[in-house]
């Protein structure tokens, strides 16, 4: 196995419970208190990681956003967006005195990078794909930016740095 070097902890992030209207330690749309219910609660609705892996490419202005998620309504794209920006996953930046505006993503979303990307890689290897499909799909992946080869998942031990395989994960316990 490689050594993976120990990078420092990156300052908490405060996301805010803007979507989770009810007590802090429930969910409005899961019946459990598990971190992952409180993220899907945020970031799981139709549209939403889309719109984010949108926004891992760069600053985006609204036209750019609506003209890129063909399908997503206006109402739709203005709602997630207000809601991404109140949660702190984006913000807007206006320029020249307010004429001109984009969104980018915070920390807390550039944070998601890895999971959209895991997930894009699952959809890859385990759903069916048309052949004009598979070929977009190839094309959208991230790459290294010093060669250009397609990049791969890999856990690494916080505590030792040391690679990880998935026969060696130990699950945490089930929610209920």
């Amino acid at each position: 196995m490689t050594d993976h070097p120990q990078s420092p902890t990156p300052p908490a992030l405060r996301i805010t419970q803007y979507a989770l209207r009810s007590t802090p330690h429930s969910c409005r749309r899961y019946d459990v208190t598990a971190p992952l219910a409180r993220a899907l609660d945020l970031v799981g609705e139709r549209w939403t990681l889309l719109l984010i892996r949108q926004l891992l490419s760069g600053d985006q202005r609204y036209a750019d956003l609506h003209t890129a998620l063909l399908g997503m309504s206006s109402n739709l794209l203005s709602s997630r967006l207000r809601r991404l920006q109140a949660a702190g996953i984006i913000e807007r930046v206006q320029l020249n005195g307010g004429s001109a505006q984009f969104y980018r993503l915070t920390p807390g979303g550039e944070g998601l990078a890895p999971v959209v990307w895991a997930l894009d890689a699952w959809a890859q290897e385990y759903l069916e794909q048309a052949p004009e499909e598979a070929l977009a799909a190839a094309q959208s992946s991230p790459a290294h930016d010093r060669c250009g080869h397609k990049l791969s998942l890999q856990w690494y031990c916080s505590h030792c740095g040391r690679a990880v395989r998935d026969t060696e994960l130990e699950p945490p316990p089930p929610l209920l």
